[in-house]
């Protein structure tokens, strides 16, 4: 009788990514995962920067540094705190201010017509059914591997093991589900509330 063989979590450092430039090269990403419906990306901004426009995606930004940041999207003013997530849609206007300094984001992007994102952070979300789970700041425990913020690690059954090393280390579950009833999102931009 065959043996099933169970997959080894695939770990993706934010050092084992080459950097690109935006669609629109106002600046830089490293994108973490790709996928055909959905992708993971690390992006650094620096100032006032106007984000790419990119119709049929639907978007979630988590702001990684300290400060968190100002996005205007589509006229109105959101501060997003560090760890917080908002979602917007790829086609809104969209310009980040981080104030004076260099900031830098986790972005999830989806193909709408394919796919919704959730996210839930914190130092210990339900990471079951995750189809990503990234370390935003800390480290975690993945079997005896530490792994260091900025990175994501992919499940294929393991990373619900993971665990936070330190009181520092925050994470977020990325749950990606099938588009199956045909609606979309408001073009209204959502906060998400860190839940902590």
């Amino acid at each position: 009788m065959a043996h099933q063989h169970r997959a080894e979590p695939i770990i993706v450092r934010l050092s084992d990514v080459a950097p690109e430039p935006w669609a629109n090269g106002l600046g830089i990403t490293r994108v973490l995962v790709r996928r055909p419906a959905w992708r993971l990306s690390v992006a650094d901004i620096a100032g006032r920067a106007p984000f790419s426009a990119l119709p049929g995606l639907d978007r979630v930004l988590i702001p990684l540094s300290e400060e968190g940041l100002v996005l205007d999207i589509e006229g109105e003013v959101h501060r997003v705190a560090r760890h917080a997530a908002i979602s917007f849609r790829g086609e809104d206007r969209v310009v980040a201010e981080a104030e004076g300094r260099d900031a830098r984001v986790l972005n999830v992007m989806v193909r709408r017509s394919a796919a919704r994102i959730e996210t839930e952070v914190g130092a210990m979300p339900p990471l079951e059914g995750a189809a990503a789970v990234a370390v935003l700041s800390g480290a975690a425990a993945l079997a005896s591997q530490p792994v260091s913020a900025p990175a994501v690690i992919l499940p294929d059954g393991g990373a619900a093991a993971c665990r936070p090393l330190s009181p520092a280390t925050i994470l977020a579950a990325i749950r990606i589900s099938p588009r199956t009833d045909g609606t979309a999102p408001s073009s209204r931009a959502a906060a998400i509330r860190p839940p902590f």
